[in-house]
């Protein structure tokens, strides 16, 4: 059987852990890690790995990578210096003594992998094994520069839940993470080190989230897992919702909602999908009742999004149904910009929307480009996308508060000597002007369909559909770009004269463009 499990990390767990993996496996989440890790360890231990993985609480996660599958890694030598690192030290610590116990008293690996007890380090923070593997557990936050140990670096960190509630709720703890992330983990492994980072999504400003979401993380393998994968449309839960919570029931109010559940079972499941469904009996209705004690907590802990449908601005529904490949044919084109830079913005995504308003009077997003970048790359990138809808005229739309009044005279100055005029409109945001307010005018747009996006501008889907948690410089960008083309729509549908000059916005007009636009300045 040693020989057998040296390839196969399943047949492992279920030989030598059979009492920590008695349900069934999970196709979808455990098969999926189960032949993930195999990959790593068998066909990529000569380079560098990054994996990060989002999976539900109480789906073993914990079980199967930071216990089961380093415990492969050490029976059978494929790593020689393991790292294991959770939110707190003593979580962390708990792992090395599962793996410890294992290692002394599991007596199918005694049998086939030999004594393991190492008398020299053999204690609740850290072990050596016979066969020359060093373990040891850290808390996150703690010193990790120049980790060593018979001088080499680890070559398999694996980093557990790193964040609480309470850590993710704070700000300036969450910068520290990151930059302690960063800075002391990224650097500590050896260059064939295997990085494996899962947890649960707790907050939009949490690493974890960031990791699977942002640019800056995509060289790491990124996947994010949720209990529920498909809901019911059934509305027999709704009543069971309410039978289960009827005070008026007292202590019936359970047995008699299970009781409702039994009897229609099997309209109630018709068309769920669980990602472990042989958890436990009826896995969907105890989700279920975990939604009940806390909607929120549901979102977070089991669906790996903190935000609930119910609390969204832009529900997702809306979002999903305005997608569009090709749009109609384009009658003016709005580019807005805001480049995120002075005051407290510098970790801000700078934003270039391009909108248009089409032949069917729908606005269709043609651009969404949302980037943390340097002021020069913003005024190349802008360039660029005002070169690609130049023939359309388009209206240029730029914040000009604070240094970014800087960054609209820079780049108007560049067209002008150019020879290239457009209409130029610059947005200065008062202390009253509610950004709040600006973007959750879009609402209705979004609701009704008048907006329609690309499946490829996932950066702007992903915050309008997080807003208000997280960034929102896409969708104030958005605003900016959507008004004038909305100004224009009110000017052209008037029942008598319509003045649409009392905008905030000061528009700086030229209209003797030239007959041959110089396009190579846009290279």
């Amino acid at each position: 059987m040693r020989d057998i499990c040296a390839h196969d990390f399943k047949r492992f767990c279920e030989y030598y852990l059979a009492d920590s993996f008695k349900s069934e496996w999970s196709e979808k989440f455990h098969l999926w890690l189960i032949h993930k890790v195999e990959d790593v360890i068998l066909n990529h231990s000569d380079e560098e790995t990054r994996n990060v993985v989002a999976a539900p609480r109480g789906h073993a996660k914990s079980t199967l990578i930071s216990f089961a599958f380093v415990l492969w890694c050490v029976c059978y030598g494929y790593k020689r210096f393991i790292v294991i690192i959770s939110a707190t030290g003593p979580v962390a610590k708990q792992f090395i003594i599962d793996i410890r116990n294992e290692l002394e008293f599991n007596e199918r690996i005694k049998n086939d992998f030999g004594e393991m007890k190492n008398d020299d380090i053999w204690n609740s923070n850290e072990i050596y094994t016979r066969n020359k593997v060093f373990l040891t557990s850290k808390g996150a936050g703690a010193q990790m520069r120049g980790m060593k140990f018979n001088s080499t670096r680890p070559d398999l960190v694996i980093l557990d839940d790193l964040e609480t509630a309470e850590q993710v709720a704070s700000p300036s703890q969450n910068a520290s993470l990151k930059q302690w992330f960063n800075s002391d983990v990224m650097p500590m492994g050896c260059p064939t080190c295997s990085f494996f980072y899962i947890g649960t999504v707790l907050s939009y400003d949490a690493l974890l989230y960031h990791m699977l979401n942002d640019g800056e993380y995509s060289s790491w393998v990124r996947k994010t897992f949720q209990a529920v994968i498909k809901f019911s449309d059934s509305p027999l839960w709704s009543e069971w919702e309410n039978i289960m919570t009827d005070l008026t029931r007292g202590d019936h109010a359970y047995s008699d909602a299970m009781a409702f559940y039994r009897k229609h079972k099997e309209e109630m499941l018709a068309g769920t999908e669980v990602l472990w469904p042989n958890q436990r009996p009826d896995m969907y209705e105890h989700l279920m009742e975990r939604r009940i004690a806390s909607e929120e907590g549901f979102a977070s802990e089991f669906q790996n999004d903190p935000q609930t449908e119910n609390t969204r601005t832009f529900k997702t529904e809306w979002l999903e149904n305005n997608r569009y490949v090709d749009c109609p044919e384009i009658k003016e084109v709005c580019i807005a910009i805001d480049p995120a830079i002075g005051g407290k913005r510098m970790n801000d995504f700078s934003a270039i929307i391009a909108v248009a308003r089409c032949s069917d009077n729908y606005f269709y997003v043609l651009d969404a480009d949302l980037k943390k970048r340097r002021p020069e790359e913003i005024i190349e990138d802008a360039k660029a996308i005002i070169a690609k809808y130049y023939p359309h005229n388009p209206k240029i739309v730029c914040e000009t508060n604070q240094m970014q009044l800087f960054f609209s005279s820079t780049l108007q100055r560049e067209l002008v000597q150019a020879g290239i005029y457009l209409d130029w409109i610059d947005v200065c945001h008062t202390n009253g002007d509610s950004k709040a307010a600006r973007i959750e005018s879009l609402v209705p747009h979004v609701r009704q369909g008048h907006i329609k996006f690309k499946a490829g501008q996932k950066i702007l889907l992903s915050q309008l559909r997080n807003y208000p948690k997280g960034h929102d410089d896409g969708p104030d960008c958005l605003e900016m770009a959507l008004k004038p083309l909305l100004e224009t729509s009110v000017a052209n549908f008037s029942f008598g004269s319509i003045d649409a000059g009392g905008s905030r916005m000061n528009m700086n007009k030229n209209r003797n463009r030239m007959a041959n636009t110089p396009f190579g300045f846009f290279k």
